[in-house]
């Protein structure tokens, strides 16, 4: 998949928004086959610079933290 992203906008901004939009999903019971969800929780981690631990819990907080840094 190819996305072409302005110049203004940072990688990592994009990448946290799809990561929001999978922990989203995430939070609502969904899974993925490609990325377990401590992956997902490591990579929101290295963007928002927290750490956060494999339950339902931190999918929570690292979803409002990444919302909280798109604002």
């Amino acid at each position: 998949m190819t996305t072409i992203v302005p110049s203004e906008v940072s990688f990592d901004r994009l990448q946290a928004v799809f990561l929001r939009g999978h922990l989203r999903c995430l939070a609502a019971g969904m899974k993925n086959s490609q990325m377990s969800r401590r992956d997902i929780l490591a990579k929101a981690g290295a963007i928002t610079g927290k750490t956060y631990k494999n339950s339902t819990a931190d999918c929570a907080k690292a979803l409002n933290d990444l919302g909280e840094m798109l604002k």
